[in-house]
């Protein structure tokens, strides 16, 4: 259902910033912090150009694996980024 919520919202609104916002705080369980929306925005770019490997930065006080940077590839998989990925 989630994924479904998501491809519609990125229909209706584009893969903005609204529809990034919306996604990361009522489509998580917990919520996920705002501060992301930046974070995803980049790797939602690199993904759509092929660049899985590189690290972006995350907001202050998130980390992944101890890091202040994750993974193209990870931050679309944990955050489940398909439905605003090109296709």
């Amino acid at each position: 259902m989630g994924l479904q919520n998501a491809v519609s919202m990125v229909e209706l609104v584009g893969a903005g910033d609204l529809a990034l916002t919306w996604y990361l705080t009522s489509n998580h369980y917990p919520p996920l912090s705002v501060s992301l929306v930046p974070t995803c925005q980049r790797a939602i770019e690199l993904a759509n150009e092929g660049d899985w490997d590189h690290q972006v930065q995350l907001p202050e006080g998130i980390t992944f694996q101890d890091q202040e940077t994750a993974p193209v590839s990870e931050i679309v998989c944990n955050f489940h980024l398909e439905a605003f990925l090109d296709a």
